[in-house]
């Protein structure tokens, strides 16, 4: 068995089967990064927070600065109520990936407070590129927020009138 059928388990949701080949790979010392990768994610789908835990915390000795892994570590500590590790790690990822707007996202859902107005100009320049409608999109969804905290209701309804645009357009 390799990656690629462990990625198949995957896709049909099937854990258990998924699981046994990332397991092997490790074993046999074969993918060692995406097998681990891959194992956090099956336990987080299984609520099983520290295999979770320990396989994604493998993957970062491997490689450390992995945005997915970070994201996925950060989402993992959010959802299982570990707010400060979880900030700690969407900062993490700000300080190093400025323009990561699933970060800004992660922390937003922390606590709105989080969201600070001096993410602004970040925002709007993740928009103006407009690489990527999905990011695009939560990037207006954030800009949104940052104008209600202002109270400014014409700008929220703007950007949350353009965040829904480009949300639904990347489909």
């Amino acid at each position: 068995m390799d990656i690629k059928a462990g990625k198949k388990f995957l896709q049909e949701k099937n854990y258990v089967e998924a699981e046994k080949v990332f397991l092997n790979l490790i074993k046999n010392n074969n993918d060692l990064l995406l097998s681990n990768f891959y194992l956090g994610g099956i336990y987080f789908e299984l609520d099983k927070y520290d295999k979770s835990k320990l396989y994604y915390e493998n993957c970062l000795k491997l490689k450390p600065n992995s945005i997915q892994t970070l994201i996925n570590l950060a989402d993992l500590e959010r959802t299982h109520g570990k707010i400060e590790a979880a900030k700690e790690i969407y900062e993490k990822l700000i300080s190093l990936f400025p323009e990561n707007i699933r970060a800004y996202y992660g922390i937003y859902l922390l606590n709105d407070k989080y969201l600070k107005n001096t993410y602004e100009s970040i925002f709007k320049k993740i928009v103006s590129k407009n690489n990527n409608l999905y990011e695009s999109g939560i990037a207006y969804y954030l800009l949104s927020k940052i104008s209600k905290s202002k109270d400014n209701l014409n700008d929220e309804i703007d950007f949350l009138e353009k965040s829904h645009n480009d949300i639904l357009n990347q489909n």
